[in-house]
């Protein structure tokens, strides 16, 4: 019986591929975590932008991890109370106007925004149709800048 042993080696235009490859990955990776960084900065100026419109709110980020492990901000959002104040339309028409600026602090709102604005604009003529309902009845608030 005969046995036979090859040896083969890799031509080495082969060896030559796999430094870049590697160099292609390493970079694509760079530009995904530059994307990510840049992606974050905006997400998380975009919600500050919210807050300070606002005066308060809580923060909640939807992140990712990026290639080198750590978690950017992909997504965010900030929680807007949209209920009436109870026996106070004026109130109530104060807190829809705050809510409608907070939606538009923003450079460029989101639809998300966008369909706040609007609920706080309904919320507001509401209030305001209420408060002019209570005038001609007679009903007086008296709000103190």
């Amino acid at each position: 019986m005969v046995s036979i042993t090859a040896v083969v080696r890799a031509p080495r235009h082969v060896s030559a591929i796999v430094p870049a490859a590697n160099a292609r990955l390493d970079l694509a990776r760079r530009l995904a975590q530059i994307r990510l960084q840049e992606a974050d900065a905006e997400v998380r100026a975009h919600e500050h932008a919210h807050v300070a419109a606002l005066g308060k709110g809580v923060i909640v980020y939807d992140t990712v991890v990026g290639p080198d492990g750590s978690a950017y901000a992909v997504g965010g959002s900030v929680a807007v109370d949209l209920k009436p104040v109870p026996g106070d339309p004026e109130a109530t028409i104060r807190k829809a106007r705050m809510a409608i600026q907070a939606a538009y602090a923003v450079g460029e709102p989101s639809a998300v925004d966008m369909r706040v604005a609007a609920e706080a604009y309904q919320l507001e003529v509401a209030a305001q149709s209420l408060l002019a309902r209570e005038q001609e009845a007679g009903v007086v608030y008296t709000w103190y800048a």
